[in-house]
């Protein structure tokens, strides 16, 4: 996605009927809300830049992420290097999470906004959040930014690789599970669990961290697809970590 969406157009059918020069979130507003299961399908979305700061309408400036409100579940995606600026409720995958389910996500890239910022969820109201890996996620806020979601309940089994968060890599007693590697910058980590940096992208490691019912907090090809959603992390041929299919 490092082409911009004309010429990505073009590309595709020689022409362009409409002038569309920028990305726009999935999911708008409230009653336009993404409500459906997107199928990450081990693929990667790479370079992507989402900037609403400088819509006319203030309100297009809010619920800013690659979904920008969303009911729906989303799963089994790497986002790579994504660029998301907005104003509140800005998220790297989600703007306004009211409910659904996200999980074994791998996502990097920097994260701006004023209020309501998050590596994965702006704002989370309801959903679950499990199995994430945040590798070289960055988070600017002018207010403050925190690595996983604002307002973290249901958060359960993040690992944050490196990152300079400006706000909490944990949001206290509503998130837990959350592990952080040696060198991540933040205000503050509350309960975070640092790992030593020998470990970052061990996978085997990462695979013994288990939540307090004795269930992997990330699922990897060793532990297997425990919560049912049909990905797990694995290895690519360069060493680097990777969504997979699990039947």
């Amino acid at each position: 996605m490092s082409k911009s969406v004309e010429e990505i157009k073009k590309s595709c059918d020689g022409k362009v009927k409409t002038k569309i020069t920028k990305f726009y979130p999935i999911g708008r507003t409230s009653n336009k809300s993404f409500s459906g299961t997107f199928e990450g399908n081990t693929k990667t979305i790479s370079n992507l830049t989402i900037d609403m700061t400088n819509e006319t309408n203030s309100s297009d400036k809010n619920y800013v992420g690659l979904f920008g409100y969303s009911n729906g579940n989303i799963k089994g995606l790497n986002v790579k290097d994504i660029l998301v600026k907005g104003q509140n409720n800005v998220g790297g995958l989600v703007g306004y999470q009211d409910k659904g389910n996200i999980s074994e996500i791998i996502l990097s890239g920097t994260i701006e906004g004023n209020n309501d910022v998050g590596g994965i969820t702006g704002y989370k109201k309801n959903g679950t959040i499990k199995s994430i890996i945040l590798n070289e996620n960055i988070i600017h806020s002018n207010n403050y930014g925190d690595a996983v979601a604002s307002n973290g309940y249901n958060v359960d089994g993040v690992i944050i690789e490196s990152g300079n968060i400006q706000g909490a890599l944990n949001m206290g007693p509503y998130s837990s599970n959350i592990y952080y590697l040696d060198g991540v910058i933040s205000i503050y980590d509350s309960s975070a669990t640092k790992i030593d940096k020998q470990y970052l992208h061990n996978l085997s490691y990462y695979s013994q961290l288990k939540d307090s019912s004795g269930n992997p907090i990330i699922e990897t090809e060793a532990t297997g697809d425990v919560n049912g959603t049909g990905y797990v992390f694995g290895y690519d041929s360069n060493n680097n970590i990777i969504i997979e299919r699990k039947n």
